[in-house]
Parts: C-alpha cells; structure tokens; sequence
C-alpha cells in the first residue's frame, strides 16, 4: 500500500485505478505524459497490481542509468513493503555474472530494475537471434522481390542490408559463446522500458531505402528490444509490455510505426500493415522537394517521407495502447511560468560576430557555386560553427573579451538577479548548452567561463556544479540531492546528462536554455527538471537565448516548426489530417545568405525563389498524380476489377455446389480414404492421424472429399518455433478456390466442426469479402476518372510569385552594388565574385580564417565580405573542428 503521504495517496488511487482498466485489458501498453509522478507511479502501480492479481511473477525494469537509484527509491517510496532487486554495474562483470543470474532466477522478487546498458548486455540465445536474422532476411528477401528492378538505388540499399545480415548470420553460427546469461533463463514476464524513445531507431525492411527521413539501419540497442518484445508478444500475447515516454515522437512520425512495432504488432497486422511499406502508403506520402547537392553544385530532386496523411486514423489505432497524458488534461499542480510564458532574451551580435557570419556567407557562396571540395568545406561543418559562433564569439575567436551584450553575459545577469532573489528559499537554476562544454589549448569551454565569472561576482564556488562532475550513480545522486537541499544553488549541464528523468525539481526557480537543441523533445525535457511536481516555487522562469543575426534565430524558428508539427497530432483534441513533417537543421546557401544579410529584398527574393521551387515540384508532383491516375483508370483498376469479379464467381460457384449437394438438415458425412463415416469422433480420430504425420514429416495429407470438396492437411505456413503464429496444421478445403483452417491434437469433434465451418460460412465470407472488394474497385475507378482533369489546385499562386520575383529582380538590379544578389547561375572557375567593399582573402579554401588567409597566395582568390574591424581580429578558428 502507498505510504500515506496526501499527494501520493491520491496520485497512487488514481493510477491503482487506470491500472484496474489497463490490467482488465490486458495488453501492452504506452504511457505518453508530461507529469513525471503520473508516469513514474503508473509503471510502479501497474507492475505491482499485475502482480496482485497474478498474471505476473517478476518483471524487468529499464530506466537510463542515472535513474536506477532514483527509480528504487520511487518504488519503495510508493510501495514500501516491494522487494526489488537493483542492478549495480558491477553485477554485470564477468566474475559476478553467475550470482546475478542465480539471484534472478530464485529470488521473489517484485520486479529487477537495471540500466539501459544493463538491458542491452543481456543477450537472447544464439538460437533465438538465429531464428530472429533469419526472419528479417525473409522480409529483405521479399523486399527485394517486390522493388522494380529499375530502382537501382533501392536494390543495391537491399543487397547490401541482406549482405550484412549473412556475415552476421554467418559470425553467429560459426561462433561459440556463453549463453549463461540469456533474456530467455533470467524468469521475466514483464517488460517496463522507461524513457522508451531511446529505443526509436529500429530497422525496417523496405523498398524505400532512397527515401530521406526513412531508418534502414537499426541501432544494435533497437534490434535487441525488437527481439526481447517480440519474444515477450510471442510467448505472453501482447499483454507483458508497458513503456513510457514524455516525447513519443522527437523528430519523425516513422517512429510511432517503430513503437507501434515493439508493443502492438498485432494491430499492425490486424489493420494489414504490419509491412512497413504497406504502413507508409497508408499513412504518408514521398514528397520530392528541390535540394543542394552536398558538393555545392546545383540542385538535385530529393525524396523525402516527410508527408503524413490520415492522421486519425493513425492515432485512432495508436491510442489503443498509448495513454496520452497531456498537459491540458492532466492540469497538474506545477509552478506557474513567469510572465505566462518562456522569456526571450535577445542579444546584439558583437563586430567579430558580424564579421564571422559574413565570412561563412561567403564560404557558402563558394561551396554553392562548386568551387570547394566538400572534404575541405560543406554546409554541415558552416552550421556547426554558426551554431559556435551564435553561443559566444570566443568559441572562434578564443582569447577576446566577451561583449558586454552578449547572451552569455546577459546569461550571467539573470543567473546573478535570481540568485539573489531567491536567497532566502536558495533557489537553484539549471543552464543547459550542448556545445562548447570542454576546454582545453584548442577550445573554448563555456561551462568554465560561466562559473568563472560567477565566482568573479561574489557567489561561492561550492555552490556551482556541472553535471557531468557525478562519474558514479552515487555521485549523481548526491549533487542531485545537494540540489534538492540548496546546497548546490547552480548546475550547467547538457541534454544527455540531465535532460531526461533527473529528479532535482524540489529548489528549481529557473532553466536557462543557452543553446537551442535539435528536437523539440530536448526542450521539453529539459524544461521538465522544474516544471513539474514536487516543486516549492509556484512560478519559473524559463529563459531562452538568442543572439541576432545568427543560426540562433533560424534554429529557433525550425525547432518551433517541429514542435507544431508534433503537437498536431499528439493533442487531446481532433488531430489534423494531413501535416508536413520536418528536416533536419543543416544551413543552405540560401538562408546563410538570408542570414548575413539585411537587406529585405534579398530576403524576399530568397523566399520567393524557395516558395517558387516548391511549388514547382508540387505542379510535377500533381502531374505525376494526374499520370498515376490515368494509369489505374485505363490499366490496374480494370483488371483489378476482373480479377475480383473473377474469384467473386468462383466463390459464387463454390457455394451452389456445396448447396446442392448438401441440402439443408443433410446429415453429417465425410470422405476419407474411400471410406464414408458419419459419425464425427470417428472421422476425427482419422484427421488426428492425419495431423501427426503432416507435424513429423511436413508434407500434405490428402484425406479425402467433403460434399463436393477435397480435403488434406497441411503444414500451417505461418508457423515457425520460436515466432510461432498458430498450430502446427490446417484443414484445407479444395473447390474453386482454397479455404483453410486451423485443426489441433486432442480436439477431434473440433477438428470436424471446424472442416464443417469452412464450407458453411468461409465461403460465404469470402464472397462478402470480393464484393466489398468489387465494389471499392469500381469506385476507385470513377474517383480516378475524375482526378485525371482535375488542374492544379496552386497554378495562380505560382504565377503571382513569378510575376513578384520578376519585380523584386528589376528592383534589385536598380540599386547599388554594395550587396549580394543571390543568383542561380554558377559563375565561371576564374570569375570573381562581386559582394561588397572589398577586402581581398583567399578562397575557395572556406575552412581557411580570415587571419591566415594571406600564407596561401598560391591559390585564386575570391572576394568576400570585409569588415571595418577584419585587420584588427585575431586568429578565429583552427583549420580542424572537432565536433564537442
């Protein structure tokens, strides 16, 4: 029973109460919500009443390793009389291995809580990952015979994934290791996985390997739960499995397919699209969309599964097992945000910060027009030294002083105001930045310059910590508790280390968001150390920082972008039904230039030139859609239409045999071998026969006929031993068509009655089942009759915009030279680019700085945008970026 604390009690009989309807139910289940009590106590409460209730013995518990301690302490805190058993890392060495099976194994316990790199260092049997390998290169195998051939990229994808898997299959076969410690020997029958979406990268066999926003290889920590689920679904039915999760879908909805495979694949299968590919037409679509090409050189069609339709009906059969708890229904007791809202805190680019951007809008005008080998310089590494150089200008330029103006500074300000301001309750505040964590003679490390500069201000250096100082559980878990009590009043940490599951809410008064994340997740977990239960203020301030002028500004507006894309459809109201789903936050040329410059006709023509692209592709991707359904209506509809009409009248036929020659009351009677019997334990004694020998050797059975029909038993098709579907044979009836039947040992009159069935009902359902077909099929066809002259819906947008970049164009043309007018055109090898008051460097070597520009006159040079204070900057950033 909860220990009666008022909150916990309440919180405990609510959760007891969902437990009762989810164990009632039965299956396996997703918890989806904001509230770390709801989701924490929900697990605690439904494992321990499944264990009331005896449908299980003991369950594994799989919480990120920071939160095995914690997530104990939760347990016993809720449940004190729970026997738990919790993982320490050295259970998992090799001398301690034995006793931490044995311990498993015989101990009566509640439930085993271990780390996620615990989990992952439990195997499955050799045998079982065998049989698993070789089910998915069934599934590339079929892939493979299913992509036209034509489609090079996507076969040799799949030759490659079916090559990998053989050496693999190989390996494992050849090789001899310890199974002492395997999933299947440790007696768990019940799977809680928190934080679940560190499992989101699954592998999926599929035709679309050319596809952006696609997963075709599995993170290794993904295929083992694959295969632990799928042996759990297999051995219990879907009923053994609860996750949970505050962010289901970070940064795609390809991976509500990937949860949906871990917990309810019978759903999948039931909707019939338990195929990847099947799922994907049914609920998105491929759109192409104009992109760089990653050399600079032009522009290439890319396609990119980034359309998803049908949307509820998607979350229709996702909130079957899925409880979604969102903040608007849940109305939780957390602090109230300051203001009612985050608060934006914007700074003013300093002189090397304006010069830097510049300097990289001219390394994108290189890579744009092909002038630099991506191996030297590319998009991806001017993003990541944007994303530097908008956190704080001594990330490129090491040893300057800081701008008063900056957002670091203006960081230090806030840190300082709320400290003082919550002296008397010592409120804590969390910083969190992803980039430019460690220092060392190359790199300039923000953490240290941070607490350095607190220090400076009067505030104690005992009072500041990072979070990645706690190398042990027990370490974290003291800096944890030192915040809980005010000891600590300061942590600066990155997402990994403290963005999920952190249990530090109790002093929390503000989260300072430095840098800005890629997912939108990140930000909602990190948000979530204070805003939640448990806290003592009842209002937050959650500050963001951006400085202008910089990748801050298009990083927040992306990430802003992803998240409306994920709140459309995970909300507690009508999702849409259709929503554009978003890429991943890598500068173009384009929006480099949009950024560097300020000049608002640049920026309007840089838009226009986009909305004109894609609404070009849109025009190609309407006439594709006129061409595909020109095609069903003159080719596959009509013989798909033949087709059922085809088998409607076989099945049609079937029946009016079995009815005239088994009229109604006709008494029972059944053909096998030559010999009539009417009586049915009889003849099932006869079929029983017949299934063992089609058990032990695997081939048909031919038994006989049944009024008209011929019957045999076969081997189940869908049976195999570890992923078995079924029982080992089926009763098939031949007439026109193939009816069949599942038939066991033991059940002799079952057997008959189930032979009898098929004649009596299946055919009658299958002639319901062709002319529904029929019928959608001739609708079909009609729909796509009149789709074929239907005119693009956008043509007078499109031409508007046209019209409109024409004049932006003349515009352009009439004013000074001063400023860069983006074009389309590559300029020659040897032209000079024209872009502003002239200060010569060196280029195309973009990697190069601006300082040590002048030790390569030995190459062209290229002109690029100076500024006054160029002479006067130190060297800015090394040749080499490390990525921190």
């Amino acid at each position: 029973m909860c220990k009666f604390e008022p909150k916990l009690l309440l919180m405990e009989r609510r959760m007891t109460g969902n437990c009762h309807v989810r164990c009632g139910a039965g299956e396996n289940s997703e918890i989806i919500s904001k509230s770390y009590l709801s989701s924490s106590f929900e697990m605690v409460a439904t494992a321990m009443e499944k264990k009331r209730l005896g449908l299980i013995s003991k369950g594994c518990i799989v919480v990120p390793k920071h939160l095995t301690l914690q997530m104990a302490s939760e347990w016993i805190r809720l449940y004190p009389n729970a026997k738990l058993l919790v993982a320490r890392p050295e259970d998992f060495e090799k001398s301690n291995r034995q006793k931490f099976i044995a311990r498993c194994v015989t101990g009566e316990y509640d439930a085993v809580i271990m780390s996620f790199t615990q989990f992952e260092r439990i195997p499955m049997s050799d045998e079982y990952r065998k049989q698993f390998m070789e089910r998915e290169l069934n599934e590339i195998m079929n892939a493979l015979e299913e992509v036209d051939s034509t489609d090079r990229v996507s076969v040799k994808s799949l030759e490659r994934q079916k090559m990998k898997l053989e050496e693999r299959l190989e390996k494992l076969t050849s090789s001899k290791k310890d199974n002492s410690l395997c999933f299947e020997k440790l007696g768990f029958d019940y799977l809680v996985c928190d934080e679940a979406h560190n499992y989101k990268n699954c592998f999926v066999a599929t035709k679309m390997s050319n596809v952006a926003g696609v997963q075709t290889t599995a993170a290794q920590k993904s295929e083992d739960m694959l295969m632990k689920t799928q042996y759990l679904n297999n051995k219990y039915g879907c009923n053994n499995i609860l996750y949970a999760t505050g962010t289901p879908v970070s940064n795609s909805m390809v991976e509500l397919y990937v949860m949906q495979r871990y917990l309810r694949p019978d759903l999948l299968k039931k909707a019939g699209v338990e195929n990847f590919d099947d799922w994907a037409s049914t609920f998105g679509e491929v759109v192409s969309q104009l992109e760089m090409k990653p050399a600079g050189d032009g522009y290439r069609m890319k396609n990119r599964f980034s359309k998803f339709v049908n949307i509820p009906e998607l979350m229709q059969m996702y909130k079957e097992f899925a409880d979604i708890q969102t903040a608007d229904m849940l109305k939780l007791d957390v602090p109230d945000l300051k203001t009612g809202k985050p608060i934006i805190i914007s700074a003013k680019p300093d002189d090397r910060q304006k010069a830097y951007m510049k300097e990289l809008a001219a390394r994108s005008e290189a890579i744009h027009n092909g002038n630099v080998d991506p191996s030297v310089d590319n998009m991806l590494r001017i993003t990541h030294e944007a994303r530097l150089l908008g956190l704080d200008s001594r990330c490129i330029f090491q040893n300057v002083e800081p701008s008063p103006d900056s957002k670091v500074m203006k960081l230090l300000d806030n840190l300082e105001q709320n400290y003082h301001d919550t002296a008397e309750q010592k409120g804590a505040q969390i910083v969190f930045c992803d980039i430019a964590i460690n220092e060392d003679a190359e790199h300039f490390s923000v953490y240290e310059a941070i607490k350095s500069d607190l220090v400076k201000r009067g505030i104690p250096r005992e009072e500041i910590c990072f979070a990645g100082d706690a190398k042990t559980d027990r370490a974290r878990a003291e800096m944890f508790e030192q915040l809980r009590n005010g000891e600590k009043r300061f942590i600066i940490a990155s997402t990994s280390k403290l963005g999920t599951g952190a249990n530090v809410q109790d002093k929390i008064c503000a989260i300072h968001h430095l840098d800005i994340p890629w997912k939108p997740s990140d930000l909602t977990q990190q948000d979530g150390r204070g805003v939640r239960q448990g806290n003592n203020f009842d209002e937050i301030g959650i500050y963001h920082y951006l400085t202008e002028e910089t990748f801050d500004g298009y990083m927040m507006g992306i990430i802003t972008n992803k998240a409306k894309f994920i709140n459309q459809i995970m909300t507690s109201k009508d999702p849409v039904r259709v929503s554009e789903d978003v890429d991943e936050m890598v500068l173009t040329y384009s929006e480099m230039q949009a950024i560097a410059t300020g000049n608002p006709l640049i920026k309007e023509k840089i838009s226009l030139d986009n909305d004109i692209a894609m609404l070009k592709t849109l025009e190609a991707e309407h006439k594709k859609s006129v061409f595909k359904m020109q095609e069903l209506a003159e080719r596959k509809l009509p013989v798909m239409i033949d087709n059922y009409a085809d088998l409607l009248q076989k099945a049609s036929a079937d029946i009016k045999a079995f009815q005239e020659q088994h009229p109604d009351n006709a008494e029972f009677s059944i053909e096998i071998g030559g010999k009539f019997f009417d009586e049915r334990a009889e003849a099932g004694e006869h079929i029983e026969k017949a299934i063992i020998k089609c058990s032990t050797t695997g081939e048909s059975v031919k038994l006989g006929k049944y009024f008209g029909f011929d019957v045999s038993i076969e081997k189940n098709p869908a049976n195999s031993s570890f992923f078995e579907a079924g029982t080992p044979c089926v009763a098939v009836l031949q007439g026109n068509l193939k009816y069949t039947s599942e038939v066991s040992l033991g059940n002799n009159i079952g057997n008959i009655r189930r032979i009898e069935n098929l004649a009596g009902s299946q055919i009658n359902q299958k002639i319901q089942q062709f002319s529904a077909s029929l019928e959608k099929a001739k609708n079909d066809l009609e729909e796509a009759k009149s789709n074929v002259s239907k005119p693009f819906e956008r043509s007078a947008e499109l031409d508007e915009k046209i019209k409109r970049i024409a004049v932006v164009n003349a515009e352009l043309s009439k004013s000074s030279n001063d400023e860069q007018i983006p074009v389309s055109d590559t300029p020659a090898q040897d032209e000079p680019i024209d872009i502003a008051p002239k200060v010569m460097i060196t280029m195309p070597t973009p990697a190069m700085t601006m300082a040590n520009a002048d030790r390569m006159n030995a190459t062209p040079q290229r002109e690029v945008i100076p500024s006054p204070q160029l002479d006067k900057l130190e060297n800015p950033y090394k040749t080499k970026h490390k990525s921190r």
